[in-house]
């Protein structure tokens, strides 16, 4: 792999992006010489490291004009990248607009704040799986598996960071306090929404976010076991702009909702994902498809139907047109199995 770069390098070719995964780390420091040389105008850099700081160095001072950077893989067995590296690189690379830091287990909210001070055009940080307690705050927020407690939430609208895209995956240590705050300060400029497994969000707390989606048109929230039917009705009613809704994995079904003649129906909605909902039937289904006359594309994977639903599942066709006269019939029973007492719909 290293003889390869080098050959790269020394080619004269100017390539604007490289991606050089490999386990082979030896002689990173020669190679990423030789590319800094030749290849000042490399916009978008990705590579296995394992030297830390010292990758980080590296780059910055070899590709001034760096776009994108992923270093990926930092093993247990291989130097850590620190907050220092990060305000060194931030400092350096000026035009960087995205970059991946998972798995960086000793980096803080510190670097954070070297990124955002130094990098004027950075959009998005990607970070998966790291255990330290660190926020990414530009226009796209992605975490998964991070904690993140309010006061990094609240470092974003200090910031003053309006986000287009918020994406928390079984996060941990923010409460509804951190989200009301960011919610409502980007409610004018956020368009998708991902929440999963937030054991604190109930149907009263979709309530009160609700004035701050008005803006989305994507939604999804998974695993979320305390919501039920009067969360997707709130949301229907106040996200008009609403194209993609996922309601996965919740208590819908089990609600006794009072469904007022007066709802509004919500056109918007092309695409519905009601999969992994256990005591659904099809007359709840019927209900909350009402207020979607529109969908296009409708999921219902992994849910328990009583074997009585199945002659249901026709009237439910003949009732939303939209389904028939787009989705084939079956698509909307794919990985139907009838059981005894239950139906399965595997996903």
């Amino acid at each position: 792999m290293n003889e390869a770069v080098v050959a790269i390098a020394r080619s004269g070719l100017d390539l604007e992006e490289l991606v050089a995964y490999s386990y082979c780390r030896s002689q990173l420091e020669v190679w990423l010489e030789e590319l800094g040389s030749n290849m000042k105008n490399l916009k978008v850099l990705k590579f296995t490291g394992g030297e830390g700081d010292a990758d980080f160095v590296r780059v910055a001072d070899s590709f001034p004009e760096l776009e994108e950077l992923h270093i990926k893989d930092e093993a247990p067995y291989y130097i850590s990248v620190t907050d220092e590296g990060i305000e060194y690189m931030s400092s350096k690379l000026k035009s960087l607009r995205k970059i991946d830091l998972s798995n960086k287990s000793r980096i803080s909210d510190k670097s954070l704040i070297s990124l955002s001070k130094n990098c004027p055009l950075l959009e998005q940080i990607e970070i998966h799986d790291c255990s330290t307690n660190f926020l990414t705050n530009f226009r796209s927020l992605k975490l998964q598996h991070v904690d993140i407690p309010d006061e990094f939430l609240f470092s974003v609208v200090e910031a003053r960071i309006h986000l287009t895209d918020l994406d928390l995956r079984i996060c941990k240590s923010y409460t509804i306090t951190g989200i009301s705050m960011l919610l409502q300060h980007s409610s004018q400029s956020l368009k998708s929404l991902k929440l999963r497994r937030v054991e604190f969000l109930t149907n009263e707390l979709i309530e009160y976010l609700s004035s701050c989606l008005q803006n989305l048109t994507s939604i999804s929230i998974r695993n979320c076991s305390n919501l039920s039917d009067s969360a997707f009705v709130m949301i229907t009613q106040r996200c008009p702009c609403l194209c993609h809704f996922v309601m996965t994995g919740s208590s819908l079904g089990r609600e006794e909702y009072n469904y007022d003649g007066l709802m509004k129906k919500n056109r918007a909605i092309k695409y519905l994902n009601l999969s992994s909902h256990h005591d659904f039937s099809s007359t709840a289904l019927k209900r909350l498809l009402k207020l979607c006359p529109e969908v296009e594309k409708l999921k219902l994977h992994d849910c328990y139907f009583l074997p009585d639903d199945q002659r249901n599942v026709p009237d439910i066709r003949e009732c939303h047109r939209s389904l028939d006269s787009r989705t084939e019939i079956s698509d909307f029973l794919s990985g139907f199995k009838w059981c005894n007492p239950v139906l399965v719909i595997h996903g």
